[in-house]
């Protein structure tokens, strides 16, 4: 992949910019992902070359997803009363790669981790956690009150984090308090945050 510069010959992309573009095809073509990730590109400037007393610009293309997911303020306080580790990068994994939205579901199996495994070695180069290990991320994630196990390798998140949209909000928040009321949960102790305050 090269820039174009006006006027001279294209120069090769920054290194940055190439695992930019990694990441972002992560999304884009990843087939497990259930979200319809999109991509927009851009010409943007990326430095000055000036040849007698002219001044033109250095332009490269930059790529960057054109859509997302709704985090509510709530996902701040559940994430930052996460340990750092496993779970943290398995809550993002799932949010971003697994989880129907529109339902809040999404599957926990030996395929899932396995493809966990793959996207960590994929985006840091060395992370690789024992099948343990993330079965007790999961576990980590229904004690902080992040999801709840709906059926066998079948969990739901909490909708007070995420959601398709603000309307579709209110019905997770009632789906998913059915689900605790059916396994004789306490609901708000098993629904809001942990505040340690």
């Amino acid at each position: 992949m090269a820039t174009k510069i006006k006027g001279t010959k294209p120069k090769k992309v920054s290194v940055h910019q190439q695992k930019h573009d990694a990441f972002t095809r992560e999304f884009i073509f990843n087939p497990l992902t259930t979200h319809k990730y999109a991509i927009k590109k851009h010409a943007k400037k990326t430095s000055t070359v000036t040849t007698a007393d002219i001044k033109m610009y250095e332009q490269a293309e930059l790529r960057h997803s054109s859509n997302g997911i709704m985090l509510h303020p709530e996902f701040l306080v559940f994430y930052i009363g996460l340990k750092e580790g496993c779970a943290k990068k398995l809550l993002l994994y799932i949010l971003f790669h697994v989880a129907d939205l529109h339902s809040s579901k999404f599957p926990f199996n030996e395929h899932i981790i396995k493809e966990f495994n793959n996207y960590c070695k994929r985006i840091d180069g060395k992370t690789a956690y024992k099948p343990d290990v993330v079965k007790q991320a999961i576990r980590d994630l229904v004690n902080a009150n992040l999801c709840i196990s709906v059926q066998r390798q079948e969990y739901m998140l909490n909708p007070l984090i995420v959601s398709a949209s603000r309307r579709e909000q209110w019905s997770l928040i009632n789906a998913y308090t059915l689900e605790l009321m059916k396994k004789n949960k306490d609901v708000d102790a098993h629904f809001f945050p942990k505040y340690v305050v």
